[in-house]
């Protein structure tokens, strides 16, 4: 494998300073892993079943009338999180994988640590 081409932050020093914080917020990410595991819910869950699909379908193609169908979807969404749950159970998530490992990558690439 090459190696990586320095950046300018690189050369003139400046990404040292920023080691202490990345370190402590992927400290705080691997600490709500731990806590939370690697499902979670997501704004989107409160449309994965039928009558979801179909308001939201309505919503795009008769936006003032879709207005009226969601909004018993967005409602608890906003106000009421936990809701989320009695529409779709915990999943993981490939968005949050790519994330983690975003992170745990440019760790370091910072630190050189593994």
């Amino acid at each position: 494998m090459g190696e990586m081409k320095k950046t300018a932050a690189d050369s003139s020093g400046l990404a040292g300073a920023f080691v202490p914080s990345v370190k402590a917020s992927v400290q705080r990410q691997i600490a709500w892993l731990e806590a939370f595991w690697e499902t979670s819910q997501d704004h989107e869950d409160f449309y994965v079943n039928k009558a979801g699909r179909w308001a939201k379908r309505q919503y795009y193609d008769h936006p003032l009338a879709g207005k009226f169908l969601v909004a018993p979807f967005v409602f608890p969404g906003a106000f009421l999180p936990s809701a989320r749950s009695l529409f779709s159970p915990k999943r993981r998530l490939p968005i949050s994988d790519a994330h983690y490992a975003m992170w745990f990558a440019y760790l370091h690439r910072l630190t050189g640590d593994r």
